[in-house]
């Protein structure tokens, strides 16, 4: 049985056509063989979002913007948190509320840092 990792409900949600739909794996489009794990906890422990904007996967990691807490999550393709980096602030590795995020194929990650108007480049190892 193969597992996804869907960062949030509300996230999910942002998915659906905006008619009231319930949210199921059959109308996000996916494969019934598959399993889920939904994360709907909010406020700034590690593992729970404030705001969560987009994520990436790469390298057998699943990376989210969480905004409000001005950080990136890193988790495993379970769902189980790595480690977090970033802090509110501009200087290097810090972040005023990052929306979007990538990885290429080297592992490098990019993190737009919106209202630093700036994209950081970072190599976790």
């Amino acid at each position: 049985m193969k597992r996804r990792w869907i960062c949030t409900l509300a996230l999910c949600a942002a998915l659906l056509p905006s008619t009231g739909a319930t949210l199921t794996p059959s109308n996000l489009g996916v494969p019934a063989d598959e399993t889920y794990v939904f994360l709907q906890s909010w406020g700034n422990e590690i593992g729970v979002f404030d705001s969560p904007r987009s994520i990436a996967i790469g390298g057998g990691r699943v990376y989210v913007c969480d905004a409000e807490n001005h950080r990136i999550q890193v988790f495993d393709m379970h769902g189980v948190p790595l480690v977090i980096f970033g802090t509110f602030g501009t200087g290097d590795g810090q972040f005023h509320r990052p929306e979007d995020i990538a990885v290429d194929g080297s592992g490098n990650v990019y993190v737009a840092d919106t209202y630093n108007q700036r994209i950081q480049k970072f190599t976790l190892n």
